[in-house]
């Protein structure tokens, strides 16, 4: 009995390992993901301001819509 217990301890253990590493390559992936979409927001909103396609208050407010989701993901 003490050696299938064993066993099973060893087995949930690793189990865990691997469940832990998974998740942790998916958040690293997740966070390139997150980091591109942030760079690429950061471009069009330039982009547009540069062609007057939007205005200046609506400039700023995307940029402290921005802003404020990026100090939220940080926290």
């Amino acid at each position: 009995m003490g050696k299938e217990l064993q066993i099973g301890l060893i087995v949930i253990v690793f189990v865990l390992f691997v469940s832990n590493v998974l998740t942790l390559r998916k958040m690293d992936e997740l966070e390139k993901l997150t980091q591109e979409k942030t760079d690429l927001l950061e471009q069009n909103i330039a982009y547009f301001a540069q062609n007057d396609y939007v205005t200046k208050p609506e400039i700023i407010g995307m940029m402290n819509d921005h802003i404020w989701f990026e100090h939220k993901l940080s926290d």
